[in-house]
């Protein structure tokens, strides 16, 4: 029995790993899982990247790295900031925008039945003259050996005068 589990764990853990590569939608792109914990004292280095290639050839070959650098100033907040580049097939790899991201822990882990943060989000984009505020709500919660997140975000986006501002709601 117990080699089934493993065989069912590992099974589930590559599929997970699969599915889980970035999806890009509307200038969206849901790269990362964020969990509500905070780690005092932490200081971080990221560097993500996406690549697009998927049946809709006009986007294939669009790339978007980030790098960014953080920190935890006090026990539950930490603050990271971002400089993104993007690429098309046919342009270099340019700086096209900023982001700064807040992370604040709104529950001790283990003290609710769900731990619970907030994630703040400021972007300004540049090359397309777009201002992006997002905040997501995080929940976690554990039942024995797994564990279950959810991410949930509301989006404003302020745009040029030739495009219209949006709301999006996105779950992770």
């Amino acid at each position: 029995m117990r080699l089934n589990k493993q065989i069912f764990f590992s099974i589930f853990s590559l599929t997970s790993m699969i599915a889980s590569t970035a999806v890009i939608a509307d200038g969206n792109s849901i790269d990362k899982v964020y969990h509500p914990y905070v780690l005092p004292m932490e200081t971080e280095i990221e560097w993500r990247a996406i690549f697009q290639d998927d049946e809709n050839s006009a986007l294939d070959d669009q790339q978007q790295q980030r790098l960014g650098i953080g920190t935890s100033f006090i026990e539950n907040w930490f603050t990271e900031i971002y400089i993104i580049g993007e690429r098309t097939a046919s342009d270099d790899l340019n700086a096209s925008s900023v982001e700064i991201e807040t992370k604040v822990q709104l529950t001790e882990q283990g003290e609710y039945a769900a731990d619970w943060g907030l994630l703040i989000e400021l972007e300004r984009n540049f090359d397309r003259n777009i201002v992006e505020f997002s905040t997501a709500m995080l929940v976690e919660k554990e039942w024995g050996r797994w564990t279950g997140t959810l991410n949930a975000f509301i989006e404003f986006e302020r745009r040029s005068e030739q495009l219209n501002n949006e709301i999006e709601t996105i779950v992770a």
